[in-house]
């Protein structure tokens, strides 16, 4: 599929009549371009950074053929719930960190489907650094004593470049952040500040499927790619954890 001068597409699948078309229509200028659909998409017109909104009211709540839901693997996928009773086959989809849910009255659905719109914009967005910080101590359960700083350098990834900046946004002493570093196998806070943006890049690709592009921003990594390469070099080289986490990714 030609891809959006404006990168990420938003692939509706609902009624052709309904309105939420031109509510999601009306606030994707300059954003995104809008496609609609009666059925999920086929996985090649979706890739990673497209948002699936599929209104299981309107398109119906049985689950998607194979190559519907193979679909659901490739984008963010947001679940426009009604009044019905929401099939296993959804409810077990939306385990997955990629979906997300919100359910609508049908006075809601008469008021321009604002949380939807809400929705779709935040999606566009790039998950929460809540929902990055949860990635990444889900996929390095290790980190969880230093949980505070991996939280920190999410919700602040190009303030957090040093270890006193780390230091100031997390209220501990720089000492205790040092030996928690020592202690997981870093030898300088900032391999541990590295680590931390690479495990989250990976999640952020991997299992929030989004754009390598919004993921690099997600986790303050610049374009400079040599400059980043001689920092993993070195991390690798003097920090066993960081040898240990990174040459996984």
């Amino acid at each position: 599929m030609a891809r959006s001068a404006l990168g990420a597409v938003v692939h509706l699948v609902c009624d052709p009549h309904s309105d939420l078309v031109a509510a999601v229509r009306a606030v994707l200028v300059g954003h995104a371009r809008l496609r609609r659909w009666d059925r999920v998409p086929p996985p090649d017109e979706c890739a990673a950074g497209d948002i699936l909104v599929i209104d299981l009211e309107d398109a119906g709540a049985r689950p998607p053929t194979a190559n519907g839901a193979a679909s659901l693997q490739r984008a963010r996928v947001v679940l426009v719930l009604g009044e019905r009773a929401l099939d296993p086959w959804w409810a077990e989809a939306m385990r997955d960190p990629a979906v997300s849910a919100v359910r609508l009255s049908s006075g809601e659905r008469t008021r321009g489907f604002r949380p939807v719109v809400t929705l779709v914009l935040n999606e566009l967005r790039g998950p929460s650094p809540e929902v990055v910080t949860e990635l990444i101590l889900d996929r390095e359960p290790d980190l969880h004593s230093l949980a505070a700083c991996v939280r920190a350098v999410c919700e602040d990834p190009w303030g957090i470049r040093r270890p006193l900046d780390l230091a100031t946004r997390t209220q501990l002493s720089l000492r205790f952040i040092r030996h928690r570093c020592r202690v997981l196998g870093f030898s300088r806070v900032e391999h541990f500040i590295l680590c931390v943006r690479m495990v989250g890049f990976e999640q952020l690709v991997a299992r929030a499927r989004v754009t390598l592009m919004t993921a690099r921003r997600m986790v303050g990594l610049t374009n400079d790619f040599s400059n980043l390469r001689r920092q993993l070099d070195r991390a690798l080289s003097a920090s066993p954890a960081a040898a240990r986490y990174l040459r996984k990714h």
